[in-house]
């Protein structure tokens, strides 16, 4: 009888060790998921920076391009007489 009762032990205690052990591997992968999502609101707030940034820099850079247009015009068409003898 006690061999019985050691038995029906073992049998009860292993499915409660597995269980236990399900829910520290589901643990596990939450932390790791919580870190990946923390990791890419981090990205997602960096490329919204560099966005706004990017964004900031058009009319700089259109103005630039106004700004050099007349005063590379003449260099341009002589650069393009001398290209066009090489082709």
């Amino acid at each position: 009888m006690a061999e019985f009762a050691r038995e029906n032990a073992v049998n009860e205690f292993v499915p409660a060790f597995a269980a236990e052990q399900a829910v520290l591997e589901d643990s596990k992968r939450c932390d790791i998921l919580v870190d990946r999502l923390k990791l890419l609101c981090g990205l997602c707030n960096a490329a919204a920076q560099v966005l706004v940034q990017t964004r900031a820099l058009v009319p700089r850079h259109d103005a630039l391009a106004r700004s050099l247009h007349p005063a590379l015009t003449d260099q341009i068409k002589g650069w393009r007489s001398r290209i066009g003898v090489l082709t």
